[in-house]
């Protein structure tokens, strides 16, 4: 969204990303005037140390080619070029959207140990001294989603409070609308249009709870047989195996069904087909995109309490729970079981993201972040 808005202002937008995850190491020329780079020898979705070596290259060839006037970086894609401009190789001002923070993934895996969550607070501390306390300076203008992320990029980096900014996530209110129609994603996977739904969508990884979601699932369908469930999204091929074991040993063929992914243009239709959206995490989430969208959808949203979350989901305006099987059920329950009160909470969660989150204010005002960046006006290249 956010490149296709400096394209529509009349920038070059070129993008560099890791390989696609069937055509590869590609170059693409999208209609809407953008350029993606998909670089070879990387790992679809991941940062690794090919990444870091070959995004710069790629970078540093464009540029010969063509001088960009602004790096807009990712959270931490951006680590390795802001190394190269400490060291003197470049000078385009960088711009860091931060959706989280280092400290706050140490955070997160110190509540929930276990032996991968202990190496990865290691290698996340060793991340910390080695990218962003060495390399924060050196980025012109961070934008936090959230205050929470704010104060944590403040605390984790030597950088100016004046360099980070806080713009909140937005969404395209009118594609994500209760207007929208669910019926033909429930008829595709033979869901009748009178029996509950809870969806659950997100990377297939555990931090992000599609373990506890279905196990939450479980538990309610217990005691209403004729409850479904649709867990869409896709993660490494031991997980996806996982769930696939998990849905067989339950005897679940028939009521739980798992698509890898969807086109975010889909989106709509899945949320709008479902009754519950589902959104228990271990993940330390800035202002996840993916819950406004279920908001601007009308949808009840049940989540785990979190700092992060509560900006979100205010009185009245989606459920909150502990981060266990027991607690999340409670609320998953309670509305399927009142219609009204599904009518009533999804009014108001549309309400907040049409009043807080709608994508026009936060595209402008990251606009204005990049016009001041390049002291004054941008040059047409990002």
């Amino acid at each position: 969204m956010i490149a296709m808005d400096s394209a529509a202002r009349g920038n070059d937008v070129v993008v560099i990303t890791t390989a696609h995850p069937r055509l590869g190491g590609t170059v693409v020329n999208r209609p809407d005037g953008i350029e993606v780079n998909y670089l070879a020898g990387t790992c679809p979705g991941r940062y690794t140390s090919a990444w870091w070596h070959k995004s710069v290259e790629q970078y540093a060839k464009l540029h010969h080619e063509k001088a960009f006037d602004l790096v807009v970086a990712e959270d931490g894609a951006g680590w390795s070029y802001t190394r190269l401009r400490a060291r003197g190789g470049v000078s385009t001002p960088v711009v860091m959207f931060r959706h989280g923070t280092t400290l706050l993934n140490i955070g997160q895996y110190l509540r929930h140990p276990s032996v991968r969550g202990c190496a990865n607070t290691f290698l996340n501390v060793w991340h910390l001294m080695r990218w962003a306390r060495r390399y924060g300076p050196y980025v012109d203008a961070q934008i936090a989603v959230s205050d929470h992320v704010r104060e944590s990029v403040l605390r984790e980096s030597s950088v100016a409070p004046q360099r980070v900014h806080v713009i909140r996530n937005g969404v395209d209110v009118d594609q994500f609308a209760p207007a929208v129609s669910g019926k033909q994603v429930r008829a595709r996977f033979g869901i009748p249009q009178d029996e509950p739904l809870v969806l659950w969508m997100g990377r297939l990884i555990r931090a992000k709870g599609w373990q506890i979601a279905y196990q939450t699932f479980l538990e309610v369908q217990r005691k209403n047989p004729r409850m479904w469930m649709l867990l869409v999204g896709s993660g490494r091929p031991a997980e996806e195996h996982r769930l696939a074991a998990m849905i067989r040993e339950h005897g679940m063929q028939g009521r739980v069904a798992h698509l890898a992914g969807v086109p975010h243009e889909d989106v709509p239709e899945y949320l709008s087909a479902a009754d519950v959206f589902l959104f228990p995490t271990y993940h330390p989430e800035g202002l996840p995109i993916l819950l406004l969208e279920a908001m601007s959808s009308g949808k009840v949203c049940v989540c785990t309490d979190s700092p992060a979350i509560r900006q979100l989901i205010r009185p009245g305006t989606g459920l909150l729970a502990e981060n266990d099987v027991p607690a999340l059920a409670r609320q998953v329950r309670l509305a399927l079981e009142d219609s009204r009160l599904r009518e009533s909470i999804g009014r108001a969660a549309r309400d907040v993201v049409l009043r807080d989150f709608n994508s026009i204010n936060m595209l402008d005002r990251i606009h204005q972040v990049y016009i001041d960046t390049t002291t004054g006006a941008m040059r047409q290249r990002v």
